[in-house]
C-alpha cells in the first residue's frame, strides 16, 4: 500500500496505490499480479488552457503487473493499467453591459456581469509504469519505490504524460 507523487511533463499528481504480486512455482523470483490506484492530477503551466478556465481531473487506474525480484530487498515492477475518471473544467464568463449613444466614443459600458459555467467529461485511458522498489531489511514492513511512467488518454486539454514517481509504503 503506498502513498505516491508523480511530476512530469505536464501534470503534477498525489495519490494512493496498492500492488498485489504472487509468485510462481517455477520461478519463485517472477510474480504476477494486479494494482489499484487514485490520483488527483494538477495541469503544469505549459499546458494551455482557455482564458479564465480551470480544469481538475481525478481518476482510478487498474491493471496487471509483473514483478521480478532482483535482490532479497529489491523488486522490479512492470505494470500496464487502464485508466478511468473525470475532468472537470470551470470557466468564468463576463458579459458587459454596453448602452450605446450617439455621442462619441458612441458606447458606454455601465457594469460587468460575472458567472461560471462547468462542464464534465469523463476521462479513459491506458498507464504504462516501471517500478523498482527497495524493502530496508532493518524497517520492517517499509517500501520505498521509484518509477518511470506514460500515460495516454482522452482528456480535454491532457493528453499524453511521461514522468517520474515517488513511493513510500508498508508491505502487508
Amino acid at each position: 500500500v503506498f502513498l505516491n507523487g508523480h511530476v512530469a511533463l505536464n501534470s503534477k499528481a498525489i495519490g494512493g496505490k496498492y500492488i498485489a504480486s504472487i509468485g510462481l512455482k517455477k520461478n519463485a523470483n517472477v510474480g504476477l499480479g494486479f494494482n489499484l490506484a487514485y490520483e488527483k492530477i494538477w495541469l503544469s503551466d505549459n499546458v494551455t488552457l482557455p482564458k479564465n478556465a480551470n480544469t481538475d481531473i481525478w481518476f482510478a487506474t487498474g491493471g496487471a503487473n509483473v514483478c521480478y525480484k532482483i535482490r532479497d530487498d529489491v523488486f522490479f515492477v512492470s505494470e500496464l493499467s487502464m485508466l478511468m475518471g473525470k475532468q472537470e473544467t470551470s470557466y468564468v464568463i463576463t458579459t458587459a453591459n454596453v448602452t450605446y449613444t450617439n455621442v462619441p466614443p458612441y458606447t458606454i459600458v455601465k457594469s460587468y456581469t460575472t458567472h461560471e459555467e462547468k462542464e464534465q467529461k469523463i476521462v479513459y485511458g491506458a498507464h504504462l509504469e516501471e517500478h523498482f522498489f527497495y524493502h530496508p531489511q532493518k524497517a520492517k514492513g517499509l517500501v520505498i519505490g521509484a518509477s518511470v511512467y506514460a500515460r495516454f488518454l482522452n482528456a480535454k486539454y491532457y493528453e499524453n504524460d511521461f514522468g517520474l514517481c515517488v513511493y513510500l509504503g508498508i508491505k502487508i
